[in-house]
């Protein structure tokens, strides 16, 4: 209860328990919502940039098959020659591989 004196006299407001409720669920779940789908647009937007320059590399893309006995000492090939990746120290060339 809040009283408040003056020239005429005292004034009372009672203020309840009430006066600012919780938020209910369902307006949460909605802000929530908002607030996901606001940050998640631009985030869309950049991947599917991304996805329209790979379709466009993608049409110029071809098989190939690499020589072992050329590669860099530090990349590996798998078994059939297609897939390559980088490794910190090789322990030495591979037998056959010819120095160049």
């Amino acid at each position: 209860m809040v009283t408040a004196g003056g020239l005429r006299g005292e004034s009372k407001l009672h203020i309840t328990e009430d006066f600012n409720p919780p938020m209910s669920a369902w307006k949460m779940l909605f802000f929530l919502m908002v607030f996901f789908i606001c940050v998640s647009i631009p985030v869309l937007l950049r991947a599917w940039r991304k996805l329209k320059e790979w379709r466009s590399i993608l049409k110029y893309a071809a098989t190939v098959t690499l020589d072992p006995r050329t590669a860099y000492n530090r990349l590996v090939l798998s078994a059939d020659g297609k897939e390559v990746y980088m490794v910190e120290k090789r322990a030495g060339a591979p037998g056959g591989c010819a120095e160049i």
